[in-house]
C-alpha cells in the first residue's frame, strides 16, 4: 500500500491529522498513514502520455504532408482556444445572472414573509421558519440528487482532480461533457439554497472540461473528427490549462489572475507559447462574460461596465495606507495563516468522516439535509436574536433593507448577511460606510467559519474560494472595527474596509497557498497599483505561517485520494539513491518482430502500459541484475491495442490509412475485450519497429533518484527505461515508483521520507 506524508510539523496541529485514516503513526515530524484501501485507490490511476512519440508511421506522415501539418495544428489550436474561451464565458455569465435572479426573487419573497409574521406568536414563527427552511432544503436536495443519480464524478469543485490531470495523472471522467452539465446544474441549485459555498471551483472545472473535450469533437452522426491533430494527451492538456484561466476569469472577471493561477497551481509543464494561448483564452472569456453580463445588468450589449462584475471590487478611498501600517498587515497575514490552517483541518476532518461513514446514496442525501437544517436553523436564530440596528449611510447600502425589530429609519444588521447573495455580502463588507458592530461581525465570522468548513465535501458541486473570501472579509472587518473601538484616535486612517479586503485575501491564501495568483487577482479587483505592497506583505506572511502548520487544501485532498503527483522539484537529499534500487524489474519486453498471438498474450497477462522493444539475443548480467535484451524502442499499450483492433499488421506503413486510423484512436481508451482478432491471424507477424517510439527516454541504472525525478517531472515522461552499461533493459521507472518520496519542511529542518508499499 502506498502511504503519504502529511506536512504538519507543529505538534499542536498534527494530531488532528491522525484521524484521516484508520492506521496512522507519527514518525519524528512526519505523519504517515498506512491503509490497505489506499493501494486500491492508487491502482485506479494511470499516467497520461505527455511525452512525444517518434515512430516510423509519424515520420512518413510528416514526410508526405510537409509543413502543412504545423499550419493545420496552429489553426486548430487557435479555433479551439476561441471556442473554449467563449463557452467558458457563457457558462460563467449565465450561471451568475441566473443565480442572482433566483436569489433576488427568493429574498424578496422571504422578506415579505418576515414583514408579515414578525412579532407574532410561536405558531406564526414556526410557519416563518418553514418558509425559510424549505427555500434552502429543496434546492439543496435537488443539487445532491442530480449528482448522485446522474454523474457522481461531478461532486465537489474538482480542483484536486484537475491538478492531478495536468500533472500527468489519468483521473477517471475528469474531462467528460456530462460532468460539465451536471456540475452547472448542481452548483446553480446549491447556490440558490444559500449554502456557504462558491462557484469558482465548478467553473474552473468547466473550463478544463471544455479545453480537454473540445479537441475530441466530431461532426454529429458521423465518425469525422474536427480537430484530429489535437486528440493526443499533450494537446488536450494544454487546452485544459487554458481552461483553468478561462474558468477563473468567468468566476471573477480577472483574466490576468486566471493566467497566473493556471501557471502557479495547475501547470507542471509550461512554455512561453502556451502562456500566450492561455492569456488569449482568458481574454476571450473576459470579453464574452462582460458582454453577456452587461446585457442583463444594464440592458444593452455595448454598455460594458467592469467594476460591478468584479467580486473583490473596493473603492479607492478605502485602500489608502501609510508605511506605519505594515505591522498591522503582517498581523493580518499571520491571522490568515492560522485561521486558514484551522479551517483546512476542520474541512479535512469532515471529509474523512464522510469517506468513512457516508457511503450510500440515502445517507448522502441525509448528510445534505442535515447541512441544510443546520444552515437554516443557525441563520434563523442569528436573525431573530441579533438585535443590532444601523442607520443607512447613503453609500454602498443594499437595495432592499430589512427593518425587523429595529425602530423606524433603521434596519437590522443581520439582514446584510442573510438577505443577499454572496457577491452582495462581499460588496457590503468591502464598501459600505460606517460600522457594523463588533458583536455582529464576530458572531457572523464564527457562524460562517463552521458552516463553510463542514459544507465542503458534500455530494454536490461547490468551490472554496467565495466562502473563504467572505469569511476573511468578515474577520478582517472585525479586526479594523476592533482597532477603532479600542483606539478611537485611529478612526481617521483605520478603514475597516481595507482590512476586510486584506483579510479576504489572507484567509483564502491560508487555505489554498496560491499567493502570487491571488495577489494579482486582488490587484485587478482593486484597480490600484499603489496597494500592491500591503497585498503582498499580507499574502507572503500568510503563506509562510500556513506552510509551517498544514498542507494546502488542494494538495491535501490529492494525497487523501491517492493521486500520485510529481512535484516540480525533486525531493531533498536523494541523490545517493540509485535508480536500480527503486525501479520495477518486472518488465514485459517484446521483440522487434513478433506474432499477433504473442502480443495478445502479453496484453492479457498484465496491465502494463509500456513495453520496451528489445533484441532478446543480446543479454548479460551486471551488478547481479540480468538484462532482458538490447533496447531498440518502446511501444505503448494503446498503440498495440489499435494495431490489433484495426489489423494494421496487414497494411503497409506507407498507406495513408495507417496513420489516419492511429490518429483516430489517439485519445480514446479501447479495452482489450473490445478488440476482435480473427483466429486465423494468430500466427501473422507484426513488425513493431514501424510503430515503436525509436527515441524513448532511458538512463543508466546507476543514475541518481534526483536526476530520474527531474527527467520524469520536467519532461513529462511516462516510462523511463533503465539500462545497464551495454544499453540492455534491466528495469523501468514510472511515477508510482518515485511519487512515494516526499519532502518534509519545518522552520529548522528539511527531511525526505520514503513511504513504502506494504
Amino acid at each position: 500500500m502506498l502511504g503519504f506524508t502529511w506536512f504538519c510539523p507543529v505538534p499542536r496541529i498534527s494530531p488532528c491529522l491522525r484521524r484521516y485514516a484508520p492506521h496512522m503513526r507519527r514518525e519524528s515530524r512526519v505523519v504517515v498513514h498506512e491503509n490497505a484501501k489506499y493501494e486500491k485507490v492508487l491502482s485506479n490511476y494511470e499516467s497520461l502520455d505527455y511525452d512525444t512519440v517518434e515512430d516510423e508511421v509519424t515520420y512518413l506522415e510528416e514526410l508526405k504532408l510537409g509543413p502543412s501539418i504545423a499550419v493545420k495544428v496552429a489553426i486548430e489550436r487557435f479555433i479551439v482556444i476561441i471556442i473554449v474561451g467563449i463557452l467558458s464565458g457563457i457558462c460563467g455569465s449565465l450561471l451568475e445572472v441566473s443565480v442572482k435572479q433566483i436569489i433576488k426573487a427568493k429574498i424578496l419573497f422571504l422578506k415579505e414573509q418576515f414583514r408579515s409574521y414578525q412579532g407574532l406568536h410561536f405558531l406564526h414563527q414556526a410557519v416563518l421558519f418553514m418558509f425559510w427552511y424549505s427555500s434552502c432544503l429543496v434546492p439543496a436536495l435537488l443539487a445532491t440528487l442530480v449528482v448522485l443519480y446522474w454523474e457522481p464524478a461531478a461532486t465537489g469543485g474538482g480542483t484536486p482532480a484537475i491538478i492531478g490531470y495536468l500533472n500527468g495523472v489519468s483521473v477517471p471522467r475528469i474531462v467528460k461533457l456530462k460532468v460539465l452539465f451536471v456540475k452547472m446544474c448542481s452548483v446553480f441549485l446549491i447556490l440558490t439554497a444559500g449554502f456557504a459555498v462558491g462557484k469558482e471551483g465548478p467553473l474552473i472545472h468547466a473550463g478544463v472540461i471544455l479545453g480537454g473535450s473540445t479537441p475530441m469533437m466530431h461532426i454529429p452522426f458521423t465518425d469525422i473528427s474536427i480537430f484530429r491533430s489535437l486528440r493526443n494527451d499533450r494537446e488536450r492538456r494544454d487546452m485544459a490549462s487554458a481552461g483553468i484561466a478561462s474558468g477563473l476569469t468567468a468566476a471573477f472577471s480577472t483574466p490576468i489572475g486566471g493566467v497566473i493561477m493556471a501557471i502557479e497551481e495547475g501547470l507542471t509543464y509550461c512554455t512561453v507559447h502556451l502562456t500566450y494561448r492561455i492569456l488569449f483564452c482568458a481574454l476571450v472569456t473576459a470579453i464574452t462574460g462582460f458582454i453577456i453580463a452587461a446585457s442583463f445588468v444594464r440592458g444593452c450589449i455595448g454598455c460594458v461596465d467592469i467594476d460591478p462584475l468584479r467580486f473583490l471590487a473596493i473603492e479607492e478611498k478605502f485602500i489608502r495606507f501609510d508605511i506605519g501600517e505594515i505591522p498591522l498587515f503582517i498581523l493580518i497575514g499571520a491571522l490568515g495563516g492560522i485561521l486558514g490552517s484551522i479551517w483546512n483541518c476542520l474541512e479535512m476532518q469532515m471529509t474523512h468522516i464522510r469517506l468513512k461513514f457516508i457511503k450510500t446514496r440515502y445517507v448522502k442525501l441525509l448528510d445534505t439535509a442535515i447541512l441544510a437544517t443546520l444552515t437554516c436553523t443557525l441563520s434563523f436564530l442569528f436573525i431573530k436574536f441579533m438585535k443590532n440596528c444601523r442607520k443607512p449611510s447613503g453609500e454602498g447600502e443594499p437595495e432592499h433593507l430589512l427593518q425587523l425589530h429595529c425602530p423606524k429609519g433603521q434596519y437590522a444588521t443581520a439582514g446584510l448577511f442573510f438577505f443577499q447573495s454572496a457577491e452582495e455580502v462581499m460588496e457590503v463588507l468591502l464598501n459600505i460606510e460606517g460600522f457594523f458592530g463588533i458583536i455582529p461581525l464576530l458572531s457572523f465570522t464564527c457562524y460562517y467559519f463552521i458552516l463553510s468548513a463542514i459544507s465542503m465535501g458534500g455530494c454536490y458541486s461547490a468551490g472554496i474560494f467565495v466562502p473563504n473570501l467572505i469569511l476573511g472579509g468578515a474577520w478582517g472587518r472585525f479586526f479594523g472595527e476592533f482597532i477603532v473601538y479600542m483606539f478611537p484616535s485611529t478612526k481617521g486612517w483605520c478603514h475597516p474596509q481595507k482590512f476586510a479586503f486584506l483579510g479576504a485575501g489572507a484567509q483564502l491564501c491560508g487555505t489554498t497557498r496560491i499567493c502570487f495568483s491571488l495577489g494579482i487577482l486582488m490587484f485587478e479587483s482593486s484597480g490600484s497599483l499603489d496597494f500592491g505592497l500591503p497585498i503582498f506583505v499580507t499574502l507572503i506572511t500568510t503563506k509562510f505561517v500556513a506552510d509551517v502548520l498544514t498542507h494546502p487544501i488542494y494538495h491535501a485532498e490529492c494525497l487523501m485520494k491517492g493521486i500520485p503527483l510529481l512535484d516540480k522539484s525533486p525531493p531533498a537529499f536523494v541523490s545517493w539513491i540509485p535508480l536500480k534500487d527503486i525501479m520495477s524489474r518486472d518488465v514485459e519486453v517484446l521483440p522487434k518482430i513478433t506474432t499477433v498471438d504473442k502480443v495478445l498474450e502479453i496484453l492479457q497477462r498484465n496491465n502494463h502500459n509500456g513495453f520496451p522493444i528489445v533484441e532478446p539475443k543480446l543479454q548479460s548480467t551486471e551488478m547481479g541484475i540480468k538484462s532482458q535484451g538490447l533496447l531498440l524502442g518502446l511501444i505503448l499499450r494503446s498503440k498495440l491495442t489499435a494495431i490489433l483492433k484495426h489489423q494494421l499488421y496487414k497494411l503497409s506503413p506507407v498507406e495513408d490509412t495507417v496513420w489516419k486510423l492511429l490518429r483516430k484512436e489517439s485519445g480514446i481508451s479501447t479495452k482489450l475485450s473490445d478488440v476482435q482478432v480473427p483466429e486465423e491471424d494468430g500466427n501473422m507477424l507484426i513488425n513493431l519497429a514501424l510503430f515503436m517510439n525509436k527515441s524513448p527516454m532511458f538512463v543508466h541504472m546507476g543514475t541518481s533518484l534526483t536526476t530520474g525525478y527531474n527527467i520524469m517531472s520536467t519532461l513529462a515522461v511516462r516510462h523511463l527505461v533503465i539500462v545497464n552499461s551495454s544499453l540492455e533493459v534491466v528495469g523501468i521507472l514510472t511515477r508510482k515508483d518515485i511519487s512515494v518520496y516526499k519532502t518534509v519542511t519545518t522552520l529548522c529542518t528539511v527531511e525526505t521520507r520514503r513511504v513504502s508499499l506494504v
